[in-house]
């Protein structure tokens, strides 16, 4: 399932380039964005989306306390989904950014030492949730959380052969998540 990825490089221009060289359609040019970042959008030949960014405030490519890949989901409803992710998952919102209508244009949530990034899908094109797994200190609880707030299951809480205790959801917006905690 094609999921959006937001990534960080030395150089954004170049990797743009080579991205293309290797099969990847263009979806817009590398831009000075006002967040300090330069940033274009390519879809690779499997059809996920990369948002290659390079940081351009001279503190280095990468922004402080981020890795260099994120996931990105756009959805219908980001800011439920935002809430859904809070409640669930003990998400802490690091930005939440509204457009001229009240939609979220982008926001950013830590998930432990992980960040999520999302917003609304924009008009005309087709929601991208993703398929994401989170590492948990108690799957079980997670997972009840989870229904709780809407999710579906896709299976229970199991002990995994490979030493994790692992569920699955798909919450409300489309999103695969497995809740693994390990055991082992």
């Amino acid at each position: 399932r094609p999921m959006v990825l937001h990534i960080y490089v030395p150089d954004a221009d170049a990797t743009f380039q080579e991205a293309l060289r290797h099969g990847a359609s263009p979806l817009y040019e590398p831009v000075d964005r006002i967040w300090s970042d330069r940033d274009g959008g390519v879809k690779d030949p499997s059809g996920n989306v990369w948002a290659i960014a390079t940081r351009r405030d001279g503190g280095g490519y990468l922004p402080a306390g981020r890795r260099t890949i994120t996931p990105y989901v756009s959805l219908e409803d980001a800011a439920g989904f935002l809430s859904f992710v809070e409640t669930v998952f003990d998400g802490q919102r690091e930005y939440l950014g509204r457009n001229d209508t009240g939609g979220v244009l982008y926001a950013r949530v830590r998930i432990g030492d992980s960040v999520l990034e999302m917003g609304d899908v924009a008009p005309g094109a087709a929601p991208m949730p993703g398929s994401l797994n989170v590492w948990t200190p108690d799957s079980d609880e997670c997972y009840r959380r989870a229904i709780a707030a809407g999710a579906a299951s896709l299976y229970a809480p199991t002990d995994k052969p490979y030493g994790d205790r692992e569920a699955g959801v798909r919450d409300p917006w489309g999103n695969c998540w497995f809740i693994a905690t390990r055991r082992a």
